[in-house]
């Protein structure tokens, strides 16, 4: 369930060969890349970053990788594909034979404890424990094979300018556009100008009788009236009486301070809670604090469910395991976060994924606001970074709520 990230810098490998001189922890292993290594594409070389176990300076020293200590997944056409053997072991490679060629999609080959099992064996790093393949990689191809990046920089929207669009702004513009033509003379812009007093009184009744001829013919059609007060008297015609409907759901988020009487107690359902209000408590408590939020123009909501609060889940780092500039691509289904402080998430849970900072200027100013997407945990496992012993907790979410950016 590790979460799989692309990395201008992919550090990882260097870091877990780093771990053999180091005492504290003990040296760990993982894969480093593999080969396919017969013209049919059912050997493949594996190779490591330290000696296999059973070898000289093995790591670990025992015991010695087998058959069922591998797995492949994937494929689109051909799937299925089961390790038959292992066929030797020499130093940090070893040789495996499968039972059958895999198709031109990628596979993924893991390392697990034993078969049926999701985890790596003892000392092998959870990170390299599974890698990306080709069977297809040595053959001729008449495509272009280069990579295609999945994480994009993110174009930034140009302003639409529609040359038709019917109002005040648009009337305004093509009589000062035509005054230009005419009274090339005229340059006064000023507030007080005659000129201009009359062209933007004119633009403003242009303006009002082209929203009444828009109006007219939207609101005559169920299909196209934007008013409520039409579509209310669309369906009286049928016999049928709408509603005042119901209040929308959103997404609220509360700051906990770290230590504070809050941290860690449960926010009952009900509770009416207020935003848009710097310097006030956004808890409303009694009846008078709610009619001074209204009174202040504050959005009001109700919460729909318990929940506890907890100050170690206002902001979350992710955890890239050793590697830099990395980015999660469109789809992904989890993420690797920073367990320390400890935090409390569940399955059921909803985690807003966000942009803290511009990736290029680290200005937290320069974020894009809408990078946002908030997404409904369906798994949760506490674990450690071998590595560097940093606590992580890895968490998934359906498809439904796939990283849409």
């Amino acid at each position: 369930m590790t979460a799989r990230y692309l990395c201008r810098e992919a550090r990882r490998v260097a870091a877990v060969r780093d771990t053999l001189g180091d005492p504290q922890p003990d040296a760990i292993n993982g894969f480093d890349y593999l080969e396919i290594a017969s013209p049919d594409q059912t050997l493949i070389d594996v190779f490591f970053v330290h000696p296999l176990p059973g070898e000289t300076d093995g790591v670990p020293a025992s015991p010695p990788l087998v058959a069922a200590n591998f797995s492949v997944t994937g494929g689109d056409r051909v799937t299925g594909i089961g390790v038959e053997e292992l066929i030797e072991t020499d130093g940090n490679r070893i040789r495996l034979r499968v039972n059958a060629a895999g198709d031109f999609s990628t596979y993924v080959l893991h390392l697990v404890s034993a078969s049926g099992e999701e985890e790596p064996p003892q000392r092998f790093d959870p990170r390299l424990a599974a890698i990306d393949f080709l069977f297809k990689a040595g053959c001729p191809s008449e495509f272009d094979c280069a990579p295609v990046h999945r994480c994009p920089p993110l174009v930034a929207e140009e302003p639409r300018i529609d040359y038709l669009a019917k109002d005040y702004a648009s009337f305004r513009r093509v009589m000062l556009d035509r005054l230009a033509v005419l009274m090339p003379g005229w340059r006064d812009r000023g507030a007080a100008d005659p000129y201009l007093a009359l062209v933007e009184t004119l633009a403003y009744h242009a303006d009002r009788l082209s929203y009444a001829q828009d109006a007219a013919g939207t609101e005559a059609y169920l299909g196209t009236a934007r008013s409520r007060i039409s579509l209310r008297r669309h369906a009286r015609l049928v016999d049928y009486r709408v509603d005042e409907g119901a209040n929308a759901r959103t997404i609220v988020h509360f700051g906990v301070a770290a230590g504070s009487a809050m941290d860690g107690r449960v926010l009952p359902a009900g509770q009416l809670v207020a935003g848009m209000q710097p310097g006030r408590e956004a808890v409303l408590k009694t009846a008078a604090q709610r009619d001074a939020a209204l009174r202040s123009g504050a959005a009001i909501f109700e919460t729909m469910a318990d929940v506890t609060l907890w100050s170690a889940h206002d902001a979350i780092p992710i955890h890239t395991w050793s590697d830099a500039a990395c980015c999660l691509p469109p789809g992904a289904l989890g993420v690797t976060l920073v367990d320390e402080p400890r935090l409390n998430l569940a399955p059921g849970d909803l985690l807003m994924l966000l942009q803290s900072a511009d990736p290029d200027t680290g200005a937290a100013t320069d974020a894009d606001p809408r990078l946002r997407h908030a997404v409904r945990l369906t798994a949760v496992r506490h674990a450690v970074d071998p590595v560097d012993g940093t606590p992580v907790c890895d968490v998934a979410w359906d498809e439904e709520d796939a990283l849409p950016f």
